[in-house]
């Protein structure tokens, strides 16, 4: 994941970060891990030298509360019986999209997780389509997919996609060693 953050930390201090950016990667492989640091990085203020968010100033201590005003998450909602749904409905999106559609609260960025995006049902995706199609100024969605496949090759298209590789075997050998794991 290091090239990975180094391409994006850089993208975001050079203020060139794409509106649209896909997540993709096969679960277990860091990819919900990366985009929530994206938007930590994003949202803070006084970034450290590797692009990373610092932990301490206001907009870094809303996100690690989950308060923070410019950065909203859409994942599977409620369904009326009060169950969780399996499914990002329209009305998600279409909520996303008007909330988008506002000015930054702090004046910076705002930010959109989108997670599953591949859960996304048709009507939904067409309407998140048009936010893509058409960007408010200094905002970011960001779509995490297991299986990216499943999104529209409309939405596909209109996003830079980040592909999370699987770690080299060595790597991940000594990762399991370090979690106490025998391999």
């Amino acid at each position: 994941l290091g090239d990975t953050w180094r391409v994006l930390a850089n993208a975001l201090a050079a203020q060139r970060l794409h509106h649209g950016l896909l997540f993709a990667a096969p679960a277990g492989l860091g990819k919900r891990t990366l985009a929530d640091a994206l938007a930590a990085a994003a949202l803070c203020t006084q970034r450290a030298a590797d692009g990373h968010a610092c932990g301490v100033c206001r907009g870094c201590q809303l996100v690690a509360a989950g308060s923070h005003p410019d950065r909203v998450r859409v994942t599977f909602g409620l369904r009326d019986d009060g169950k969780p749904r399996t499914e990002i409905i329209v009305e998600q999106m279409r909520a996303l999209s008007q909330r988008l559609a506002l000015s930054s609260q702090f004046g910076g960025l705002q930010i959109a997780l989108i997670d599953p995006a591949d859960r996304m049902n048709v009507a939904a995706a067409n309407a998140l389509l048009k936010t893509l199609e058409e960007p408010a100024t200094a905002t970011i969605i960001a779509l995490i997919a297991d299986d990216p496949t499943r999104l529209p090759a409309t939405i596909r298209s209109r996003c830079q996609r980040i592909d999370i590789p699987a770690p080299q075997r060595d790597d991940a050998l000594a990762w399991l060693r370090a979690q106490r794991i025998d391999a």
